[in-house]
């Protein structure tokens, strides 16, 4: 082994560690703001042709401009049979002809136009409030609709335009046309159904359940509109949400309703299909999981990520944060409260809707906005303490506040940890400006939310949505592999888990007969997802897997983590007494070298080999298997433990390596700097026995009380030499002051334990197995380098006592060459612990994973570190003291030649080089051009990738 190889594994693994960690830094992180659209600053202008129909484009609102509040009715529910207008006989030709449309072409008979024999009607119901988030959600609606039929091969009947519906309300003394709602038709040729007719109304004015006049009567202006007839088969995709669903049930007489409503779906309705009536339950459609489902899906996961749920104890603290203003949030509320009875302690926090507080209604300034922005979304987080205004319609005081509390809760320890944060609100805006407000007051929680939206991946918003769990009934990509001769064109990634399911909906509705349609088109199972930088990662490939069926496991791992940590130490023991055994021989002339015996050999290079195998088998999972699962935990950077335990592996590579090659230097080199240093100073003399630190503190506090020196002790100096070459001493104390310094950091854990983003037991098992293995090298290294240093300390105090002793002839250049040559191999071993301490916080980045640095590691960590760097400057300067005390003593010399001064004052090697020289600036060096490198390596990754 080379002496030098040091210099390699010491500054090559922490390379190599900071360029896994600069693989991760292609995020870019933003101020805090709120995602909520704000409309625009103009109205939109829309072109009337001759005919009455409106340009609008394929990706348009379709309800634009739509007079949805003319109506009487409550704005967010759909009309009843209490509040909706007068009825009025269907509706006759001139009747239904929108306002200023050309009546000679609106009333050519429906026989003289082209008409499809088959063909089906689409009514989709939508929420037509001018909110810019609603209009928001109806583009997403009409575009997952529309790709869904383009993708099927049809194509608009007219270009680009939508055709009016018109009502006649009032009484019928003086009744009065009223645009109610939109229409276009697509056509295909080979095609179950050749046309397919889009009904767009506003939810708002439209009266549920549905009426068959009323149906007759949109059917009809159709029909002689010339695009289909009137006996085709229908469909309602209502877009409401679960309020909208119980105002129908309300609604609902059976048997009379069923003729008309059975074909109705409620394609954004979550409401617990178990909590409806029996009967309306088989009348429904359900495309979309409802909120039961992702409950129990979001309770197993929480399960495989936070062990103390699997101890049925309910130490864990898990709180929601939801709107207490809908039926939906106080239902899958409940729903967790049933889940979680008895493993949890379960907190609600409720708000109302609408955190940001803007107004509803479009905003037209009377002049140009000025460019400083008084928007509320962004005071709320712009890193200024309580900046939120405390009056107004925003609620972010409110918000701020309750978030500072709980910060302040978890840094004082208060009854439990909060270990779990979900955000099951309706509005996704709202979640987003929670998770901006509590994630950094909760780093280490699980933060959890239901419906899976594109906002969640957009960059800036990374810093409070990474690695947020999501239940969804389904993801963003909808072009499945199970049909590879489907003649469908692919579609890009939805924005929203909805809009997904409705272009399944509807692919499924045009391929399907009626009595198949009702079986219903929806996944069997939830789907998870983990958000990482720019993706969403899939989770359920692992639902099957050792992580489902061994869950109960993990109830069992805060017992097994000591007795880990226990295993790991003493395979460290078994370590230093492998690199114990090394004995100093002469091959041949100058030539020393230091072997292990053959068994010890054989132990350690089998342990590193199996990290080496361990280190091939991740870094080959991570380089050709991104999208898989490995025993339950994801393998995609940024939501998986899998790199920072390949670093840890790589640190306990190093911290092997490392101690053979300290151990061989050593003993290699050691034994002729020993016969050296003996043959410079004269035999069988007594010497004052340098006193440790502990007991020159306690002679200082004897001192401070007596006010007497404690009598200096003597003793040959062949057995002080020897104490300083004697291994079998080093590796018991060792070993004792290894077992202490341990028992006092699991002192620290059990009050601040780490935290560990593993999911399901088997990760757990192989991080802290991995963890134990890398510490317990890390603190035998540390107690190596401090024994090390001390003897070294001890040994140059007791030569300096030769300094001063007129009886003492020594020879200093000799002495002083043995003693540099001796102090710079141990002066380097000052570099092993810490390299191996830099891995270790490498691995615990957040760039791999949400990794929390507690203060229990950070305590251990930086004592470790001090105590190293105290060692090292008092060696140096022990060192310092002595090369002086020498050329003093050899000036006050007549014989002495001038040469012979100058050769001892030009040693400057080992703990007798110039301060820039010495080993603790080179591991200050070190780390600050780690760290250093990293905080660089952040903002050049933001600057190169993230202008895009």
């Amino acid at each position: 082994m080379l002496q030098d190889g040091n210099r390699l594994v010491v500054f090559g693994s922490q390379i190599i560690g900071v360029l896994i960690v600069v693989v991760g830094l292609l995020t870019q992180h933003a101020e805090l703001h709120s995602p909520r659209p704000v409309g625009s600053k103009m109205q939109v202008t829309e072109e009337s042709g001759q005919k009455g129909d409106r340009f609008a484009r394929l990706w348009d609102d379709p309800l634009e401009d739509l007079p949805a509040f003319q109506v009487a009715g409550p704005k967010d529910a759909p009309l009843t049979r209490a509040d909706k207008p007068p009825k009025q006989a269907a509706a006759s030709l001139d009747e239904s002809s929108p306002p200023n449309a050309d009546q000679s072409t609106a009333s050519v008979p429906a026989s003289d136009q082209p008409q499809a024999d088959q063909g089906i009607f689409l009514w989709n119901i939508l929420d037509a409030r001018p909110l810019p988030e609603v209009r928001e959600r109806r583009l997403r609606i009409r575009y997952a609709i529309v790709s869904a039929l383009v993708a099927a091969g049809y194509l608009p009947l007219r270009d680009s335009s939508l055709s009016p519906l018109v009502r006649t309300v009032g009484p019928p003394a003086s009744p009065k046309k009223e645009l109610f709602g939109y229409f276009e038709t697509f056509e295909a040729k080979d095609a179950p159904f050749q046309r397919v007719c889009l009904i767009w109304t506003p939810k708002q004015s439209t009266a549920l359940p549905i009426e068959k006049d009323v149906l007759t009567d949109i059917k009809t202006q159709i029909h002689r509109k010339g695009d289909l007839r009137d006996s085709a088969q229908f469909r309602v995709l209502h877009h409401g949400n679960s309020e909208d669903l119980i105002t129908y049930l309300d609604g609902l007489n059976l048997p009379e309703d069923i003729e008309l409503n059975h074909h109705i779906s409620f394609m954004r309705a979550t409401f617990p299909s178990k909590s409806l009536p029996g009967d309306a339950r088989r009348l429904i459609h359900f495309p979309i999981l409802t909120d039961d489902f992702l409950v129990e899906a979001l309770v197993h996961e929480l399960s495989l990520r936070i062990p103390q749920l699997n101890r049925d104890k309910g130490i864990s603290r898990i709180i929601i944060f939801t709107e207490s203003d809908t039926k939906y949030s106080r239902t899958i509320a409940s729903e967790f409260a049933d889940k979680l009875k008895g493993r949890a302690r379960l907190e609600v926090y409720s708000y109302l809707r609408g955190l940001d507080g803007r107004p509803e209604e479009l905003r037209i300034p009377a002049k140009a906005e000025s460019t400083t922005s008084n928007d509320p979304a962004k005071s709320l987080l712009q890193g200024r303490a309580i900046s939120e205004n405390s009056f107004g319609t925003s609620q972010f005081d409110y918000l701020r506040r309750l978030a500072l509390s709980l910060g302040e809760e978890r840094r004082k320890k208060r009854d439990c940890d909060i270990a779990a944060v979900g955000i099951l609100g309706s509005d996704i805006y709202d979640k987003m400006l929670v998770l901006q407000a509590i994630r950094p007051e909760l780093p280490a929680a699980v933060f959890f939310t239901t419906d899976l939206d594109a906002l969640y991946l957009e960059r800036e918003n990374q810093t409070f949505t990474r690695n947020l769990v999501i239940a969804s009934a389904d993801g963003l990509d909808m072009n499945g592999k199970k049909n590879p001769n489907d003649r469908k064109w692919k579609l890009p990634p939805m924005r929203d888990s909805y809009q997904t399911i409705l272009a399944k909906r509807i692919w499924a509705i045009l391929a399907s007969s009626e009595r198949e349609l009702d079986v219903s088109t929806r996944a069997s199972s939830p789907r998870l997802f983990e958000i990482v930088a720019g993706k969403s990662v899939d989770l359920n490939p692992a639902k099957e897997s050792f992580a489902a069926k061994a869950s109960g496991l993990l109830g069992r791992l805060p017992e097994l983590a000591t007795f880990i940590f226990v295993l790991a130490l003493l395979n460290g023991f078994v370590i230093l007494w492998a690199i114990s055994t090394r004995t100093g021989k002469t091959d041949a002339p100058n030539k020393v070298c230091a072997p292990m015996t053959r068994r010890a050999r054989i132990f350690v290079y089998t342990e590193m080999g199996l990290a080496c195998a361990g280190l091939l088998f991740l870094l080959y999972m991570l380089s050709w298997s991104h999208a898989s699962l490995l025993f339950g935990e994801p393998l995609s950077l940024g939501a998986s433990i899998w790199p920072s335990v390949m670093i840890r592996l790589l640190a306990f590579l190093v911290a092997v390596l490392l101690l053979l090659i300290a151990s061989y230097t050593f003993v290699a080199r050691g034994a002729r700097l020993k016969e050296d240093i003996k043959a410079a100073l004269p035999d069988d003399v007594q010497v004052r026995v340098a006193e440790s630190l502990g007991q020159e503190a306690v002679s200082g506090c004897r001192f401070l009380f007596s006010e007497q020196h404690t009598p200096c002790r003597e003793k040959p100096f062949a057995p002080i030499l020897e104490k300083l070459f004697d291994q079998t001493a080093r590796r018991k104390r060792i070993m004792l002051a290894s077992g202490i310094y341990l028992a006092l950091s699991f002192i620290l854990f059990a009050k601040w334990p780490p935290v560990v983003p593993a999911r399901g037991p088997a990760p757990f098992l192989i991080d802290k197995v991995v963890v134990a293995l890398g510490v317990a090298l890390y603190v035998i290294h540390l107690i190596y380098c401090l024994d090390l240093h001390l003897s070294a300390r001890s040994l140059l105090r007791n030569l300096h006592s030769f300094c001063f002793r007129a009886d003492v002839e020594i020879k200093g250049s000799e002495l002083l060459t043995a003693v540099s040559e001796l102090t710079a191999i141990i002066g380097k071993t000052l570099l092993y612990p810490l390299t191996v301490l830099i891995l270790i916080i490498l691995s615990r980045l957040q760039i791999f994973d949400v990794w929390i640095m507690t203060p229990s590691l950070t305590i251990t960590f930086s004592v470790g570190a001090a105590l190293l760097v105290t060692a090292a400057l008092i060696l140096w300067r022990e060192g310092v003291r002595l090369k002086g005390a020498v050329l003093a003593t050899e000036g006050t010399k007549p014989q002495m030649e001038a040469t012979e001064k100058e050769k001892v004052g030009l040693i400057n090697e080992g703990v007798f080089a110039a301060w820039h020289h010495q080993p603790i600036f080179a591991a200050i060096f070190s780390v600050v051009a780690v760290f250093g490198s990293l905080s660089i390596a952040g903002p050049l990754a933001r600057l190169l990738f993230g202008s895009s």
